[in-house]
């Protein structure tokens, strides 16, 4: 067996980190811009409109276009900027979350989660969409993870559920009396999918530093007069941090 000097690994870790975080940065906007593409052949094909190609390019080339496209659009200050921050971002929450699960096979998946809900967090930002491609696995992921004897499976099951079906039942109604929408189907699966990992025993705390968040970055955006408080904001970021943490204390526990 070989033995890896720990200072090794966690300098692997580190550039694993940082290039997850170029990853996230580059790749996250590319698969949105391919996505609406694709939603928008979809459209025109239901309302029967003629389109000079029905036919999409690979997955792999379009988000090579769409990064290129990205890149041209973009000034370079401002594209080095966007990725450092992302890189700097996904090395801190990596870091803090192989410290907290070890060099184990629990801090690592600690790492893969971080990095799934980092990506989760820049299209909501950026585009307040949270992929069903993208929320799915992390859903089923933690399912798995619990079936396979880290937890209680039956425990993930119902806090999917729950979750999902809480935040949406609050949502609702909530929009129903004010006769607007409050939330989209994403923070939905978002909170299922945390529910798996966390189990329902965790939902509780889990909506509340949520919202304590979510309050906290409202009021931010409000004093630096970047949004207002009728502008809507994002609820998938601050449901994804609340998560992050309470995963963590989950797996030094």
């Amino acid at each position: 067996m070989i033995n890896i000097p720990i200072p090794l690994l966690w300098g692997l870790a580190a550039l694993a980190a940082l290039t997850a975080g170029r990853g996230i940065s580059v790749l996250a906007p590319a698969l949105v811009r391919f996505l609406e593409a694709r939603w928008q052949l979809e459209m025109a094909d239901e309302a029967g409109c003629k389109v000079m190609s029905r036919r999409l390019p690979g997955a792999l080339p379009a988000l090579w276009a769409q990064r290129r496209q990205a890149r041209l659009l973009i000034p370079l200050l401002d594209q080095r900027r966007h990725h450092l921050a992302w890189e700097i971002t996904a090395l801190a929450a990596s870091l803090v979350a192989l410290a907290h699960g070890g060099m184990t096979l629990e801090g690592w998946v600690a790492v893969g989660v971080t990095w799934a809900l980092l990506a989760l967090i820049h299209t909501d930002l950026s585009d307040f969409l949270l992929l069903d491609c993208m929320v799915y696995p992390l859903l089923w992921a933690g399912l798995l993870w619990r079936a396979s004897g880290h937890g209680d499976a039956i425990e993930g099951i119902y806090g999917a559920f729950f979750a999902y079906a809480a935040l949406w039942g609050v949502a609702e109604g909530y929009g129903a009396m004010r006769g607007m929408k409050m939330m989209g189907n994403g923070d939905f699966k978002l909170a299922a999918a945390l529910g798996a990992w966390l189990g329902w025993q965790a939902l509780p705390l889990l909506f509340l530093i949520a919202c304590v968040l979510a309050l906290l970055l409202a009021l931010l955006l409000t004093k630096t007069r970047r949004s207002s408080l009728g502008n809507p904001l994002p609820f998938g970021p601050a449901l994804a941090v609340a998560g992050w943490f309470l995963l963590l204390l989950q797996f030094t526990a």
